[in-house]
């Protein structure tokens, strides 16, 4: 399970990805917080489905809820994604949306449009046809998705974190956390540092 990220933001590996080995991920963006994240991975932990942990989550944070974006996903495969209605949205967020594939929820807000989320989307299933590992899905997300014009104001930092889907299977935690906190082509240095940890060969999936 895995979440990746990238914003006109500082430091957006900080606020947006959780996860927890076995249990779930998580993305807060949009006015993002951090105490809605730990407690969706609480209830997940506690068995509760993505569907109820976000109508708890909503109810409890009613008078935010139409700032804030969130998804989710449990270690079943089991998904679920709020966006706030553009009436209720920050005006200058540009443009707002999700899209589902079987295995993948993809979101934004400040983007460029919705051919963003299309790209990402696009990339993604294609390259779940490869089998190649999910971090290279995610960052060839993140890429098709800059380059469809991306975050509207611009670029600054990326994230990736990926755990595993079981408790105590990975030998590490985080079987990929990694973070460019401040940068002019966030996303291309986030890929070029997985190439770098994990020895990829000369084959860019990315492309």
């Amino acid at each position: 399970m895995g979440v990746a990220t990238a914003s006109k933001y500082l430091a957006v590996g900080a606020v947006v990805p959780w996860a927890e080995e076995g249990v779930g991920v998580v993305a807060t963006q949009h006015w993002a917080s951090p105490r809605m994240a730990q407690h969706a991975l609480t209830m997940m932990r506690s068995g509760h489905q993505p569907k109820l942990v976000l109508t708890q989550l909503i109810a409890d944070d009613h008078e935010k809820a139409g700032t804030r974006q969130l998804a989710m996903m449990d270690a079943q495969g089991q998904k679920i994604a709020w966006t706030p209605s553009l009436d209720t949205a920050d005006p200058e967020a540009k443009y707002f949306g999700q899209l589902e594939t079987e295995n993948a929820i993809v979101l934004g807000n400040t983007l460029a449009g919705p051919q963003v989320l299309e790209a990402m989307r696009t990339k993604f299933v294609e390259l779940e046809k490869t089998g190649v590992s999910l971090a290279w899905r995610l960052l060839a997300a993140l890429k098709a998705g800059d380059e469809a014009g991306g975050d509207h104001r611009g670029k600054q930092s990326a994230a990736i974190l990926v755990v595993s889907g079981q408790k105590g299977v990975a030998e590490n935690i985080h079987k990929v956390n990694y973070r460019v906190d401040d940068h002019q082509t966030p996303i291309d240095e986030l890929i070029r540092i997985y190439k770098l940890r994990f020895n990829r060969p000369a084959v860019d999936y990315i492309t």
